[in-house]
This record gives C-alpha cells, structure tokens and sequence, in this order.
C-alpha cells in the first residue's frame, strides 16, 4: 500500500513538469496572445512640466485618449517621448481605468529647464519637409506668455544653404490642445544654385515675413497646417561663381554681373512684396522603433499646396512627396517619391530644380535644370541604410548605399538624355547628439559640368 502511495505521488509531481517541457510552442502562444492583449487608453495623467506645454508631450507621445491598443503600441510611444530629449528624465506606469479593460497613463517628468527660471537656452536639429534636416546653433524658449498654453521663442537656424533668425509665438487650444495657431516673423537668406555655362554658380536670395500660422492634428496620424503671410523677396543684383576654374580665369566666389546673367533671371530682380498662402497635409504612420537612425517600417506622405499672389497674378504649387521604410538584411530600405508642379508665372527662386542633396546626388545642385528653372519635376529614390559601429537603433557610424533618378520641365540633358540618374553609397556618424553625413555618387547618365563624381554634406538622411 506504501509502495503504491509513493508511486502516484511521484507520477502527479512529475506529470506538471512533463506537459511544461513536451508543450514550449503552446506556453510561446499563450504568452504572445496576452502580450498582444488590447486594451483602451482612458486618460494620460502628467506630472512635473514647468518649461514644456503638456500639448507638447502630447504630440510627441501620439497616443489618443479612447483609442483601443496593445502593450507594444504603448511601450512605443513612451520609448520615444523619451528619446525626444525634451526632459531631463521621464518615469511612467499604468493604473487601471474605471473599468475593466481601460487603464490610465502616468508620465511623472523632470523638466531640463531649471526650477523659477523663464527663459531656457539650448541647441540641436530638426527636420522641415521643404527645407530638410537643419541645426539650431541657438533657441531660446521665453516661457508662457499671459496664458497657459501660450509660450514665445526664438531661434537661429543653420540649413541647406539658408540661414533664419525667427521668433514665433503660438497657442493651443481645443480638445487635448490639439489645435494652435501662432505668429511667426523670420528673416531668412537662402542660397540658389544653379550652372551657367558649366560652371556652378551661387545666387542669394533673402526673405523677410510675418505670417499667421494655423495648424491641427486631424487624427493621430493625420495634419493640416496652414500659413497666411505678407513677405519680401530680395534675390541679389549679381550671382557669385561657386567652382574654381583655372581654364576660363574665374575664381571661387567671383561675381557674376547682372548683365551676364539669363534673361529670365534678369527680369525678376529687385525687391518684390506678395502675399502667400501655404497648406500641407501631412500622414505619419512611421514606425518609432529605429535602425542606423531610420524608422523600421511605416509611411509618411505630404501633399502641399502654395499660392503666391503678386502684380495682381496668382501663381498655384502643387507638391507630393512619399516615403516608406522597411527593415531588411539588418538594415532599413528605405523609399521615397516625389512630384510637384507651379505656375509660369513663377520667379526663378521659386521654380523647380533637379539636382543635388535631395533629388539627384551625381550632379551639383539644381544642375539638371536650366538656370531659370521649371514648371514641373519628379524625382524617385531607393536608398539601403544599415549600421557599421556601435548600437543598431543610433549606432556611431551608418552607411548607405543609394540610387537616384528624376526629370524636369528645362532640363540640361546631359548626354542628350531626358531621364537623369545617379549610383552612389554615403556614411552618417553621430557627434554630440547631431548626425552628419557625406554622399557620394557618380552620375549615370552625365553630368553638366566636368566631373566624375560628385559629394555632399548634410545634416541627417536626405529623407
């Protein structure tokens, strides 16, 4: 009887241990099926903002009150509120909601701006979907102005050949303070490159404006934005060769007078005043998970639509621009698309060009289109990212390998083709937080000037 005991009490402690180990694959399923378990964002509770609008964190966490999620979803968007660098430090844990299957987010955070202080310095980058990416050597936040959710600042931003002193001061308002509107007044030089006579050439033009801005997160993925704006144009009275030819006896940076210049740009120079309206639509289902600085998968598009209203002419721009991403081999393919079309009527530091950082990289900037510009472009490229040193998401050195190929209205046609295309591989490499970048490429099918390849520097991917 003992004997018997003993045997079937080693059989039912043996019995547990033999279905875990015989069953990994359903223990696998059943802990993937409650990590995927959805659940409803009741509320996102906020702690600890001094310098910061709690709009801000909300936009940069992208997560809306009553939308149905799993765990990953959620861990996501913390993670990259987190890498915004927007605060010293920031905790968070979740509490049950008000019944079953809600739960309450709550962000306890240390702000960087120092405790009674009214104005923060600090520098970084940013992106702008017409500009690229661009430093800020210098912003200063002055704080809130008479309301809550008004706040004044002003920066100083280094570009793709433009340089801008801005101050802006904006509001939020509405439901989750997910609409604003803001008065910006900016002064700005931007440098227009184009080739004369095979020679790349540098034209200045600067702006000054004051504008009304209007914006509003239509859904989580979705904005619209919107500029009214009185503005000045000023293109220099000269241009400035931008290449050092020993052949012709032109130097780097000698002037070029206004008389040597395309008839088409002679006749729109001098101080112009109009007024702009501008209108984006923007969708970003991009991932916030990333390798060699690119999301790991998603799409972002935006549709923009500009009129400027001078002389009593109007003159419409249409834009799309497509991007997608997707990880692969240990890297991300990363994809983009890009049309636009405007008006005849357009000054040439308004018009289209083909060439350069964000459009054909084998040839110089704006080098694929006339000096004077076109009404239409398109431009496609297919570009492989992945990491060679250090962490995967932000590793210290990325490199890429990429194509380029895109047409124009004014084309130089270089080797009588209509079609232009470029091969080409560049590095990224993080320094204090800022990544900078060189491309190289050749230019497949010729390029306007003399040269076998051609480099860029930039701040950041192309896109």
């Amino acid at each position: 009887m003992i004997r018997t005991l003993l045997c079937l009490a080693l059989c039912l402690t043996a019995v547990p241990a033999l279905v875990s180990a015989a069953t990994p694959n359903e223990q696998t399923e059943r802990q993937s099926s409650v990590a995927k378990r959805t659940f409803i964002l009741e509320d996102i509770e906020i702690h600890g903002l001094e310098g910061t609008d709690r709009a801000k964190v909300l936009d940069t966490l992208d997560l809306d009150i009553g939308e149905t999620m799993d765990q990953s979803t959620l861990v996501e968007a913390v993670a990259a509120l987190k890498a915004a660098g927007l605060f010293e430090r920031v905790d968070d844990y979740t509490r049950p909601g008000s019944e079953r299957g809600r739960i309450i987010l709550v962000l306890e955070i240390v702000d960087r701006k120092p405790r009674g202080s009214d104005i923060s310095m600090r520098m970084g980058a940013g992106n702008s979907d017409n500009d690229g990416w661009y430093w800020i050597p210098l912003q200063l936040d002055f704080g809130k102005v008479g309301h809550e959710n008004t706040n004044f600042g002003a920066r100083f931003a280094l570009g793709y050949r433009f340089t801008e002193l801005s101050a802006t001061l904006r509001r939020n308002f509405g439901p989750r303070q997910r609409s604003w509107w803001g008065v910006t007044a900016a002064t700005r030089n931007s440098r227009r490159y184009y080739v004369l006579d095979g020679l790349e050439v540098d034209h200045g033009v600067g702006r000054d404006f004051i504008g009304l801005d209007i914006g509003q997160h239509l859904a989580s993925r979705w904005t619209l934005v919107a500029q009214f704006r009185k503005e000045t144009a000023t293109p220099d009275p000269y241009a400035r060769y931008a290449d050092t030819s020993e052949f012709r006896g032109v130097d780097d940076g000698e002037n070029i007078p206004l008389l040597d210049l395309p008839d088409d740009i002679q006749a729109v120079i001098g101080r112009s005043e109009r007024l702009v309206f501008d209108g984006a639509l923007a969708y970003d289902a991009r991932h916030q998970q990333q390798i060699a600085f690119s999301p790991t998968g998603g799409l972002w598009a935006g549709l923009r639509f500009r009129s400027t209203h001078e002389h009593g002419t109007s003159t419409p721009m249409v834009s799309l621009d497509v991007r997608s991403y997707r990880s692969m081999l240990g890297g991300v393919m990363s994809w983009r698309a890009r049309g636009a079309v405007t008006g005849d009527e357009a000054p040439f530091y308004d018009r289209l060009y083909l060439g350069g950082l964000y459009t054909v990289r084998g040839v110089p900037s704006h080098g694929l289109t006339e000096p004077g510009g076109g009404t239409w472009l398109w431009n496609s490229s297919l570009e492989f990212r992945a990491p060679l040193s250090g962490d995967a998401a932000k590793p210290r050195l990325a490199g890429s390998v990429f194509v380029d190929v895109g047409q124009s209205e004014a084309a130089v046609q270089p080797d009588g083709r209509d079609l232009a295309a470029s091969l080409g591989w560049g590095l990224r490499w993080r320094l204090f937080g800022i990544i900078l970048g060189a491309d190289l490429a050749v230019p497949v099918t010729g390029s306007p000037v003399e040269e076998l390849f051609h480099g860029n520097m930039s701040i950041g991917w192309s896109f």
